[in-house]
């Protein structure tokens, strides 16, 4: 096995890891913000025609930061 097969293997192993744990977060953060009615509601201007959970992202920025923390 060369360096560049053991980095790939490493790298693939570390991308299903935060793939799967931002699909979890993901569900934790919007039932939170639904609790908490965190809501966008639509007007003329928005994109969307029914309520919308917003603050998605938030999943995305804690996984990435763990995943910083766990790199460093």
């Amino acid at each position: 096995m060369t360096t560049l097969d053991s980095a790939f293997g490493v790298l693939a192993v570390a991308g299903t890891a935060a793939f799967f744990a931002s699909l979890c977060a993901g569900f934790v953060v919007h039932r939170w913000l639904a609790k908490w009615q965190v809501i966008d509601r639509p007007n003329e201007r928005s994109s969307h025609v029914r309520p919308t959970v917003r603050g998605g992202g938030l999943e995305i920025m804690a996984v990435v930061f763990l995943g910083g923390l766990g790199a460093a």
